[in-house]
């Protein structure tokens, strides 16, 4: 008998961030990029008193990145969700939620490489929304 489930959890908080710094026609603005990882789990194998008992709970962590420009709302938005992680743990994965933490935060240094990555490639981008911003104000 195969047994699975998924769950979704909450964010994942990962300890990547990175702030710059944008210069336009009306100034400068700080602008920070986080990283948070989507985790869903699901258990496969089969679990049964009189047998080996064969689950494992395999993970998988989307990593959401989001611009937040400081003075400016309506420009905070997700700027990517292209970066996939996974792993697995043995046994079921009701209760491994602390484990799957601790497995998505060792490979922080992934994340804050696509980070950095990102925001560079985003940089354009802002600007470009930053001057239509600035360009439908003044009209």
């Amino acid at each position: 008998m195969s047994i699975s489930f998924l769950i979704i959890a909450a964010g994942t908080p990962i300890a990547a961030a990175h702030d710059v710094r944008i210069d336009h026609h009306a100034g400068a603005t700080q602008v920070s990029y986080s990283a948070q990882a989507e985790v869903k789990t699901r258990t496969i194998g089969s679990s049964s008193p009189t047998k080996t008992d064969t689950q494992r709970c395999r993970w998988l962590a989307d990593v959401v990145i989001e611009r937040t420009p400081q003075n400016m709302p309506h420009l905070t938005r997700v700027v990517s969700r292209d970066q996939r992680l996974s792993g697995s743990l043995p046994g079921a994965c009701a209760g491994k939620g602390k484990a799957i933490d601790r497995e998505v935060a060792a490979k922080e240094s992934q994340v804050r490489s696509h980070l950095l990555a990102v925001a560079e490639k985003d940089s354009k981008l802002l600007m470009a929304e930053i001057n239509a911003a600035g360009q439908l104000a003044s009209n």
